[in-house]
């Protein structure tokens, strides 16, 4: 708007010169499935769509920008089938914090959250909305109280030592992206419903579900339910 451009590390750009005027960040995600490789997608994974992603997702087709240089989305990938290294996508988002910029605020929208899509459901309605300063453990209680609850599904559990959520999470906060340890942190959630402060103990989000019509997407949620998990 009027003439400026934003870059993430110098902030305002404006007739020829850095004009150090204040900057907020604020990442606003969606809480979902999102692959067996990725496990889930919310506030760290969002980190892969503000940036420039010319040349597609994967490095191996149109995904290199010139020389050894591949664009931020494409980076942790070997192609689609094999997916990124264990935790790498996680590493590269938390190095993006510490040596760009990180997020003033996040906040992650849970009204419907995808079970096994971000655009099909079967979907629960959760009617949540989480948000911290920290991304990295705002994932880990959205993963571990609303997302996998619902889901069943073992990739979204940040407590699997196997899970894909788990490793990137954790790769992020050694890079500095944020803090995994949950009893590192303080969690504050009301109620609207009962109109109170819940207590640890009632952490856990459940929803609704709906199931949808499209036969294909339920038979992949029971697929990923059920065969991948076991």
């Amino acid at each position: 708007d009027r003439g400026t451009v934003i870059d993430f590390k110098n902030g305002v750009w404006e007739k020829g010169t850095y004009t150090g005027r204040p900057m907020r960040f604020i990442n606003f995600a969606a809480l979902n499935h999102h692959s067996t490789y990725c496990g889930a997608t919310s506030a760290v994974k969002n980190f892969l769509g503000i940036s420039d992603l010319s040349g597609g997702p994967d490095p191996q087709d149109r995904g290199k920008l010139t020389d050894g240089y591949y664009n931020f989305h494409s980076f942790p990938f070997n192609k689609w089938a094999p997916g990124p290294a264990a935790g790498m996508l996680g590493a590269e988002v938390g190095f993006f914090m510490k040596t760009i910029r990180s997020a003033d605020l996040n906040i992650t929208t849970a009204e419907w959250i995808g079970l096994a899509s971000r655009v099909d459901p079967p979907v629960a309605k959760t009617q949540a909305v989480l948000a911290s300063t920290d991304p990295v453990a705002l994932d880990y209680h959205s993963f571990k109280y609303v997302l996998y609850p619902n889901s069943g599904i073992k990739v979204h559990n940040p407590d699997d030592k196997k899970s894909p959520v788990r490793q990137d999470l954790r790769k992020c906060a050694e890079m500095g992206g944020g803090e995994f340890d949950e009893k590192y942190v303080k969690v504050e959630s009301y109620d609207f419903a009962k109109k109170a402060i819940q207590n640890d103990e009632d952490l856990v989000v459940h929803g609704e579900r709906h199931w949808g019509t499209k036969a294909k997407a339920i038979m992949k949620y029971l697929y990923l339910r059920y065969a991948a998990s076991s």
